[in-house]
């Protein structure tokens, strides 16, 4: 229940809350704000001070959380889509009024959550474009490798070779996709320029030693017959 939780509940500064607030004897709260005081609810369950208490307390959740998410970005923890969605959050909790608390104060920690998330996302664009720059760099190396060998007479380390590039080709981030896709096409007929001269060698090297085979055999055969022609005839 409501009363359960304001009980179980951490205590807050009393004197704080009284300074930013205040409580009716009926449990009507008010926040008092640069622009006046503002009804923030009533709290019937218990004491008034207890309901001084609980508004102050959503206050405090709400500093927490803005406060956390200011660090988290500072150090690297948060992302900013992320951190976003919490200062949205905060916020619309600051326009809601519905706690006791520094207004100003939380403001200004708002303002500095802002900020840190704006810097953040800066250094995720760039981190971002970064990694598309030596993924386009990368990309850029395999493709002139691959091109470098496309006149190899080294059939199976250059097969290798090749099938490696492919490899190291998919494990690199995403870049340009236009840029990406004119250099998969050097790639591309790079290897298939060397496949199809692959296959060539092979081939003759396949139809050589048919022919050499061939020629054994008629020469064993030419023999045989030489052999016979040049035996002595019966007496």
């Amino acid at each position: 229940s409501t009363e359960n939780r304001a009980a179980e509940a951490p205590a807050v500064d009393t004197r704080e809350a009284q300074r930013h607030g205040r409580v009716e004897p009926d449990g009507t709260v008010y926040l008092k704000t640069p622009s006046g005081e503002v009804r923030v609810g009533q709290y019937t369950v218990g004491p008034p001070e207890e309901g001084l208490a609980f508004f102050a307390r959503r206050y405090e959740d709400l500093v927490v959380e803005v406060e956390l998410v200011t660090q988290r970005l500072s150090d690297g923890r948060a992302k900013p889509d992320q951190a976003g969605a919490v200062i949205t959050r905060v916020k619309e909790a600051l326009e809601e009024q519905a706690f006791v608390g520094d207004v100003t104060a939380l403001q200004q920690k708002i303002d500095v959550a802002a900020r840190e998330q704006e810097a953040a996302h800066a250094r995720q664009m760039e981190h971002r474009e970064r990694l598309k720059r030596e993924s386009k760099a990368s990309r850029e190396a395999l493709a002139s490798e691959a091109e470098s060998l496309a006149d190899s007479t080294s059939w199976k380390s250059t097969s290798e070779r090749y099938a490696a590039i492919v490899d190291e080709w998919k494990g690199l981030p995403r870049s340009d996709r236009a840029v990406e896709q004119e250099l998969w096409k050097r790639i591309s007929t790079a290897r298939s320029s060397f496949d199809k001269r692959r296959r060539l060698h092979f081939t003759q090297v396949d139809a050589q030693r048919k022919e050499a085979v061939a020629d054994r055999k008629s020469t064993r055969l030419n023999s045989s017959h030489s052999s016979v022609s040049r035996m002595p005839s019966a007496a």
